[in-house]
């Protein structure tokens, strides 16, 4: 039977057929903002005949994520998303109106509660990815437990006052204060019941001037005292509130592991990473940074970036970048004058996020520079056995287009001659267009390398650093600063590993970055793929009769 609390409910999306607000969200004015133009551009407007319904978030090239009582909204028809716009009525130079093919709400949702009100709408094709108008929400395993006091912000289009008809066409931010689900559920008298998998958040005593945003749109909250600029995806806003209800707090469903797992499951991800913790003390300052998969990335993917870089100035002419839709993705490294070599789980993570071509580009240490850069396009790839749970033979072959003009801007690095192991404590230089800071999530402009040292593999495996989890093994390579200053971190896999031996007296191509934990974490350095006997062989049988030797000195 339906109680008067579902009745409730239906009434709601009755009023928002009308044009009245759908259980819009209301917030203070001391939080309640215009949002800067491009700080916010994972917002999405979902859209029926060109009239705005719900906000959303792009969290995947071609998903994205919100409360699933906004399919109620649907009429039975699948809507549009509008993307890189801040206003829902003038049209921007920046927007991208993308129809949705599949609406997909959370399994145990049911219309008439709000528990379980999460879904995911599949885009018709991928988002337009560039900075600042069309970004990407990287999502995180959050703590168990989000601290009461915790501050939020909630975005969203919606009416600037209840005094106020016609709902505002500009992004709009409400600042909101978590609290307990205890208090929560004495403001709602248990109608509806806030669950685990829901959070409460209140505004700010004393304001009476409201704003009301519509639901769907991101929760981001600020967990912990760590070292890192930008608030992390904690919910869903789903439920609001009309005029009489103005001292009620804000309910939101909660990003927990349950739909996580399912979010991760849909959009063909095996695992973000692991929760953010919260351990800083007066003491200590630990460096952290808020590291994401992409939309999103495999397990064991965690590619590699340069921490505490320097820009290369003279070498560095094989270095390839791997890039889809003009953005860097991966690095690589020109051995042959139609082959690069990069990382097996770099293919892997593009072939699920990305349908379209490779583009790789070399001559260039810097991405923008147009004048030297020479533009390929990857038309066939190999890999090496790659085993994702073990990261065991994590190499891959791309065939580019057409043979390279070697210049003095474009140069193919030659494989070891010797493939013996390399001693630690060996010098060793890795090169790669990645983050040069664990305060920032952009890839870097310019090629940067940084030294490392080669750590024993016993040390690698032991229960303070990998704990044999992957185990390092004879092909493998473990390499970096044991305090963490000078890194590896998420990003940019594929990058090339130069160490300096006795035997040949200057850099020689040893490694190709694979995989690490975290972002210049202690006891965390960097596992590359060692240029061994095995893996060399199966490279040049694998490009055999592609004029191999044609090849120049290393720089």
């Amino acid at each position: 039977m339906i109680n008067m609390a579902q009745v409730a409910f239906v009434v709601s999306v009755i009023i928002a057929l009308a044009n009245q607000g759908f259980y819009c969200m209301e917030m203070t004015r001391s939080g309640c903002q215009k949002v800067k133009s491009g700080s916010a551009a994972y917002m999405v407007s979902i859209q029926l005949d060109n009239k705005h319904l719900c906000g959303g978030t792009l969290i995947h090239s071609n998903w994205v994520l919100t409360a699933a009582s906004c399919k109620l909204l649907f009429k039975k028809k699948n809507p549009t998303v509008v993307l890189g716009d801040q206003s829902t009525k003038k049209k921007g130079k920046t927007e991208q109106k993308i129809r949705v093919e599949n609406v997909i709400p959370f399994p145990e949702f049911k219309d008439l509660s709000l528990e379980n009100d999460i879904m995911l709408l599949q885009l018709a094709q991928d988002a337009n990815i560039k900075r600042k108008s069309v970004e990407i929400f990287h999502l995180q395993v959050l703590p168990k437990d989000i601290k009461r006091g915790t501050r939020c912000s909630v975005l969203g289009w919606g009416k600037t006052s209840t005094n106020v008809q016609k709902s505002s066409d500009t992004l709009m931010e409400a600042d909101v204060t978590v609290i307990d689900n205890a208090t929560c559920n004495k403001s709602y008298h248990k109608h509806p019941i806030i669950t685990s998998n829901m959070i409460c958040a209140a505004e700010q005593k004393g304001k009476n001037n409201m704003c009301m945003i519509s639901p769907g749109g991101p929760l981001l909250c600020k967990i912990g005292k760590v070292l890192h600029k930008k608030k992390m995806l904690c919910g869903i806003a789903l439920h609001g509130k009309n005029s009489k209800d103005a001292n009620k707090p804000e309910i939101c469903t909660l990003l927990t592991e349950k739909y996580i797992s399912w979010i991760q499951k849909l959009i063909g991800v095996e695992s973000y990473h692991a929760p953010v913790k919260q351990i800083l003390s007066m003491h200590q300052v630990i460096l952290f940074v808020s590291v994401i998969i992409i939309a999103l990335v495999s397990q064991g993917y965690f590619c590699v970036e340069i921490i505490d870089g320097r820009d290369v100035k003279k070498t560095g002419s094989y270095m390839a970048s791997i890039q889809f839709q003009n953005k860097h993705e991966c690095g690589a490294t020109l051995i042959h004058r139609q082959w690069i070599l990069t990382t097996a789980n770099c293919i892997v993570h593009l072939s699920k996020r990305h349908k379209g071509k490779k583009s790789v580009i070399l001559g260039t240490l810097s991405l923008k520079n147009n004048k030297t850069r020479q533009e390929f396009t990857a038309i066939a790839e190999k890999r090496e056995n790659y085993n994702q749970k073990t990261e065991e033979n994590n190499l891959a072959l791309l065939k580019l287009d057409r043979p390279v003009k070697l210049n003095k801007f474009v140069s193919i690095l030659s494989l070891p001659k010797s493939t013996k192991d390399i001693k630690p404590e060996t010098k060793c230089i890795v090169q790669g267009w990645g983050q040069d800071s664990v305060d920032d999530d952009e890839s870097s402009d310019t090629l940067k390398e940084t030294t490392v040292r080669i750590i024993d593999r016993t040390t690698c495996n032991s229960k303070n650093y990998y704990n044999r989890n992957p185990v390092i093994t004879d092909d493998m390579i473990c390499a970096g600063d044991k305090t963490g200053k000078n890194s590896v971190c998420v990003g940019d896999a594929g990058d090339a590993l130069l160490c300096k031996t006795k035997r040949f007296g200057k850099p020689v191509f040893s490694g190709v970055a694979s995989f690490g934990k975290g972002c210049a974490v202690d006891k965390k350095p960097g596992i590359y793929m060692l240029l061994s006997s095995k893996h060399v062989t199966w490279i040049k049988k694998s490009i055999k009769g592609t004029n191999y030797n044609t090849t120049m000195k290393q720089n």
